[in-house]
């Protein structure tokens, strides 16, 4: 509830100013495979979903609130991937989708609506929110049975800064294709890049 809270609180205060807003969904891809804190957990590529608002302050450039969310889907282990115990196998594992909210506040420069091919390119600070859950890891003992460990992750909240670029290409009407690029990282042990695309449409204001 209080995460709610905060996208919608995030997007209330400025409705009243001159706006345009990006609605986009999409498959991105991440350096999610080496986790220094998990170094054994890998994730699939994910899919995202985001709402982005530009407010226009001169020219091609704006300020640009976003709330992105991305769920990755956990990659279960196979034998031979994960580093083993003396004395043990590893057997199977399974574990939550790794969850990330991001609320971003940047300065972005980026061509009109009526452009059929708009370049952007966007820098600021975002507020990272971390969900990891659980996984479980099974192991097979040199007696012939079973070791079941569960371990919980939990979330972990960094403040980051973030730097992206990209372009949207028009399709139909206020419908556009999207790909875009981006890194975040809190230069103290957190550094994640992404590629993103997917679909987007613009509603004016």
């Amino acid at each position: 509830m209080k995460k709610l809270f905060v996208l919608i609180l995030f997007f209330y205060l400025p409705l009243f100013a001159q706006y345009n807003v990006t609605v986009y969904s999409g498959i991105t891809t991440d350096n999610l495979l080496n986790l220094s804190f998990l170094p054994n957990i890998t994730y699939k590529d994910g899919i995202n979903l985001g709402i982005s608002a530009n407010y226009k302050i001169v020219g091609l450039l704006n300020v640009s609130p976003t709330v992105e969310y991305t769920s990755y889907k956990f990659n279960k282990f196979s034998p031979g991937i994960m580093l083993q115990e003396i004395g043990n196998d590893f057997a199977s594992s399974n574990g939550d989708n790794l969850k990330n909210i991001r609320l971003a506040l940047d300065v972005k420069l980026i061509k009109p609506n009526n452009d059929p091919f708009r370049v952007f390119v966007y820098t600021g600070v975002s507020y990272l929110i971390e969900d990891y859950g659980s996984f479980t890891e099974v192991w097979r003992n040199v007696n012939g049975t079973n070791s079941v460990q569960t371990s919980s992750v939990g979330e972990y909240y960094h403040f980051v800064h973030d730097f992206g670029l990209g372009f949207i290409v028009k399709i139909y009407e206020n419908y556009g294709f999207l790909i875009n690029g981006q890194y975040y990282s809190n230069y103290n042990g957190l550094f994640r890049y992404s590629a993103n695309a997917g679909i987007v449409y613009n509603f004016a204001h």
